[in-house]
């Protein structure tokens, strides 16, 4: 029988979860619809710039005969042309200020991790084994609070801030503990040429190496992303301003649908914009590591099992969504 103290656990649990699937569903029908109504109006701006071009050609249909070719283009230039340009503009900026996509799979993360705590509880699993199960449940719940955006909105200036300049500790060049090869191991003798397997082993040769390696290619595609999202706009704001400032230039108008659908396809496929959340997160993760040993030291073998299983989380996110099966490591 639960204890009062477990019976409450159990409501934050089920509460918890509940906030998480309803957000992730809500956030991942947002970004659908903006991403359907931004594909739908190019797509509509690239036909109608093809109509213009080619209605004078189709007066032989009796039924299209009646409207004129300047009644079409006067349409489609002064007011169908203005609204989907503004359309796409508009959508695209909310897009990029909201993330949805990157709010939809964090809120589905949070969710789906909760589950997996509670299966390792209820089966008695480490680290609920012990008599202290219920306090280490209620810890692990708050870090996957703590990870999930729990409503707030991602803002572009608070990711711009975390990689456009380097942290002061982290400007100087790290040399790869793993690429040194296999020798010296934990606790073994040190002998001439081999660098020891020590706390500064760990912490400059892997953490400090993961954590700049992360921010950097972090910078690296915040830039590719914002750069495309400019790009969309201002071709969208080209297709919505230019028939009162240009006047008839259809081929135009295509050229520049054309050129944003182009764009569109290539930012999801390069899948940029989640991918700077997801390794500036992971770059805090090693931070908020680094500073626990500080504050907290671990001997070497457990904080090198700490710093492992975050880049295995990492690489195995990385894997999956490159189309692998998960990696699962085999235990003895």
């Amino acid at each position: 029988m639960p204890t009062p103290e477990q019976a409450q656990l159990n409501t934050l649990y089920l509460t918890r979860l509940h906030e998480y699937g309803e957000n992730a569903t809500r956030a991942k029908k947002q970004f659908l619809l903006i991403w359907y109504i931004v594909w739908i109006a190019n797509l509509l701006i690239m036909i109608l710039a093809i109509l213009g071009l080619i209605w004078e050609d189709l007066q032989y249909i009796e039924w299209l005969s009646s409207v004129t070719a300047e009644t079409v283009r006067q349409f489609v230039l002064k007011y169908a042309l203005s609204v989907l340009g503004g359309t796409v503009m508009i959508l695209t900026i909310r897009q990029s200020k909201n993330k949805f996509s990157v709010r939809w799979r964090s809120y589905r993360a949070a969710a789906e991790n909760l589950r997996n705590a509670c299966m390792e509880y209820r089966a008695r699993l480490a680290p609920y084994d012990k008599e202290d199960a219920d306090d280490r449940l209620r810890q692990q719940m708050e870090e996957i609070h703590d990870h999930a955006p729990t409503g707030k909105k991602f803002e572009w200036h608070d990711v711009w801030d975390s990689v456009n300049d380097l942290p002061s500790d982290l400007e100087q060049e790290f040399d790869c503990t793993p690429d040194e090869g296999l020798f010296a191991r934990a606790g073994d003798a040190q002998t001439e040429g081999e660098t020891p397997f020590d706390k500064q082993a760990i912490i400059n040769g892997r953490l400090q190496n993961q954590r700049k390696w992360y921010l950097c290619k972090a910078r690296k595609y915040a830039r590719i992303f914002l750069a495309f999202h400019y790009l969309i706009v201002m071709m969208a704001l080209f297709n919505a301003a230019h028939p009162w400032v240009i006047g008839r230039q259809f081929v135009l108008v295509a050229l520049f649908a054309t050129l944003s659908f182009a764009l569109i396809s290539w930012r999801d496929f390069l899948n940029v914009g989640p991918l700077t959340f997801q390794y500036v997160e992971t770059a805090g993760e090693l931070e908020a590591l680094r500073k626990q040993d500080s504050e907290q030291p671990m001997d070497v073998q457990s904080l090198a099992r700490e710093l492992e299983a975050i880049l295995d989380h990492e690489r195995a996110r990385w894997y999956v969504r490159r189309g692998g099966a998960p990696i699962r490591k085999s235990v003895h």
